[in-house]
């Protein structure tokens, strides 16, 4: 539990001492075709309960519960299982479920202060979420803090085999 704190406290400190002058758009956004999304708890420190879900954009559904604050574990990672192509959004839903109650999200304009989402790479990003509703709310953003990472799709064996046999195909009707 130390070393959660530890995290989370070092995590509030770099992101409340960036200049947020303007609220951005915490939506994160597709970096390439293909893509494999994953995401990663990266602790809480939070009196309130809280379960994190995904927006589906395309088909407008919301996912089971990914992590509720009180229960998952530092580095428990989950695949979503969707391959999303560049330049899709890709938005989060946390909800206070107890000690409060409350919905924020990333594809709603008024909640955008809520989240401060960080670019760590091109492919990963962090988010950090502040669970009462601001200005209320002390602005640490350590009640839930994860990671969400972009892979690109790898073909699988077979589909190479058939992709190679296509152009092995093709090579040969140009010849005869």
């Amino acid at each position: 539990m130390k070393t959660q704190a530890a995290l989370i406290a070092m995590t509030a400190m770099s992101v409340s001492s960036l200049a947020h002058a303007d609220i951005a758009d915490p939506g994160i956004i597709t970096p390439f075709d293909n893509a494999q999304v994953s995401v990663t708890w990266l602790g809480a420190l939070s009196s309130y309960t809280g379960d994190l879900t995904w927006l589906n954009a395309d088909t407008a559904t919301v996912s089971p519960v990914l992590f509720n604050n009180k229960t998952a574990e530092v580095n428990d990672s989950r695949s979503l299982g969707v391959a999303l192509n560049e330049g899709d959004r890709f938005d989060f839903i946390y909800e206070i479920v107890a000690g409060g109650l409350d919905v924020f999200s990333t594809a709603e304009q008024r909640d955008w202060n809520q989240f401060r989402v960080t670019e760590i790479n091109e492919t990963t990003f962090q988010v950090n979420i502040e669970d009462i509703r601001l200005p209320r709310g002390d602005a640490d953003y350590n009640d839930a803090v994860f990671e969400v990472s972009f892979a690109r799709t790898i073909p699988a064996p077979g589909s190479l085999a058939l992709l190679g046999f296509g152009g092995a195909l093709m090579g040969r009707r140009r010849r005869d």
